[in-house]
């Protein structure tokens, strides 16, 4: 059964359903299982053990240091520029997830730290039963400080894009903290640019897996590091 392919506003009562004792699945194709999950007979998942240890030695806690080596991410957004003839594309290497009363909440950011603020950007994808509602955020965070003519500075929402549909599959349907979602996703949008609100065109597709955590808890790395990936 697949979640439906729609941009339905994201629901926020509670649920009478807790996420976990349902083991119904959302089927993903053949190949996200070959490369983001364990062949059979495997008894754990890999994860990039050099990022992991090189994040313990730089200070970052152990379960930081483990969402981060384990969640992997193919997720690309590309963006069609006015005159048709340029594109631009951004990869959200960066997946994290976390679980908020009955809603788990998966973000991806290109969390690019030789680039400028404004080359990065994030994605939160909400679910919440059968309904997914996705965003896109640019500039890297949900708020940024802006300093105005008269030298004052005020914190303004980051632009956004107006997502048109999106098509989300995963390997449940209910989770808890601690497990591992598994999944696909793609997204059609548009950025208004300029005076004249000019539509850039989106399309993101990937995919990925993370740790579910609990929500809340930052794991912002402040710095770059210098590793290797263990899958393209």
């Amino acid at each position: 059964m697949y979640i439906s392919l729609c941009s339905i506003c994201f629901v926020s009562c509670v649920s009478d359903r807790p996420w976990h004792g349902e083991t119904s699945k959302i089927r993903i194709s053949e190949k996200t299982n070959h490369l983001f999950a364990p062949d059979a007979g495997s008894e754990s998942f890999s994860m990039d053990s050099i990022l992991y240890t090189r994040l313990i030695e730089n200070g970052t806690s152990d379960y930081c240091a483990m969402t981060a080596a384990f969640g992997m991410s193919d997720v690309t957004l590309e963006r069609t520029l006015p005159n048709r003839c340029h594109a631009q594309f951004y990869k959200f290497q960066n997946c994290t997830a976390s679980i908020l009363e009955d809603t788990v909440i998966v973000s991806f950011s290109t969390q690019n730290l030789r680039r400028s603020v404004a080359n990065n950007k994030i994605i939160n994808v909400k679910v919440h039963n059968d309904i997914h509602h996705a965003e896109i955020i640019h500039w890297g965070e949900e708020y940024r400080t802006v300093t105005t003519f008269d030298g004052s500075q005020e914190v303004r929402k980051s632009p956004r894009s107006e997502i048109m549909n999106t098509k989300l599959n995963l390997n449940k349907r209910y989770y808890e903290i601690g497990d591992t979602i598994i999944g696909e996703i793609k997204i059609t949008s548009f950025q208004q640019k300029g005076r004249r609100k000019t539509k850039v065109r989106e399309y993101t597709k990937g995919k990925f897996r993370a740790i579910i955590g609990g929500y809340g808890i930052d794991c912002a790395q402040e710095k770059a590091l210098a590793t290797s990936w263990l899958r393209n």
